[in-house]
């Protein structure tokens, strides 16, 4: 360690007394300011429509984006799949989205090639179901001039995962699945307390007792050799017999 803290040392100097590699922004001309806002236009309709052959020929070889949903493409055929799955799965199916994007500003054109942008995009979710969500994002790309064109080399996109729609919507879900399974609890331990079982507990076994001693028409039937055992007679009566029976005592009606 004692013999590393030098280079350590020596590397850090260089690196301070080395001059800083900077590239200054070049205003650009509105030629090229118009290119690159006609691009973003094309890009949009592209989305929209869905219409991935075209999409291709607006980027640039090699390709590199990530979405809102943080998925991670690399080629035009990668983002076919990933929206070919939004439509077609089970759980939060797709009816439709549209992309709407504006530029904070001008873009700023490095060396005359290529030109970093940034700025706002509203993409609106529908479901199969009906619902629908408006996922507001920050995006920055990055173009560069070719031969034919402004193309898009890079694209990165990315929403707030503290604070959207679909985040809302699941906590609502949430809450209301939690008081509908709260709800029903409460409906079932409060039924069950409303509805005793015949013959179970002190009370019900006080009426069972009472009209089968009194020969009450309508006492509950107790199970075959229970009702033998419950009011079979026994030398002591009354009250005193029959809690030494275990039987609670007889009320003065039935």
């Amino acid at each position: 360690m004692t013999r590393l803290a030098p280079r350590t040392a020596a590397l850090f100097a260089a690196l301070i007394a080395a001059p800083a590699l900077a590239l200054d922004p070049d205003p650009g001309t509105e030629t090229q300011h118009e290119a690159l806002r006609a691009l973003k236009a094309a890009l949009v309709e592209t989305l929209n429509a869905q219409d991935f052959d075209r999409l291709a020929t607006l980027t640039n070889t090699p390709f590199t984006a990530t979405m809102v949903t943080q998925d991670h493409i690399t080629s035009i055929d990668a983002g076919r799949a990933i929206f070919d799955g939004l439509f077609t799965r089970n759980l939060l199916r797709m009816e439709s989205i549209a992309f709407q994007a504006e530029a904070d500003a001008l873009s700023t054109i490095y060396t005359g090639t290529f030109a970093v942008t940034t700025g706002d995009t509203v993409e609106t979710y529908t479901l199969a179901d009906g619902r629908a969500f408006d996922i507001f994002d920050r995006w920055t790309a990055v173009s560069v001039e070719e031969p034919d064109g402004w193309k898009l080399a890079a694209f990165h996109s990315g929403t707030n995962f503290l604070d959207n729609p679909v985040l809302k919507a699941t906590a609502a879900s949430v809450t209301r699945v939690a008081a509908l399974v709260g709800l029903a609890g409460l409906v079932a331990v409060s039924r069950r307390r409303l509805a005793p079982v015949a013959g179970a507990g002190r009370d019900g076994a006080a009426r069972v007792w009472c009209c089968a001693r009194r020969g009450g028409a309508g006492a509950p039937a107790w199970p075959a050799g229970r009702a033998a055992r419950s009011v079979a007679p026994r030398p002591a009566t009354g009250r005193r017999g029959a809690a030494r029976r275990g039987l609670p005592a007889a009320p003065t009606a039935c």
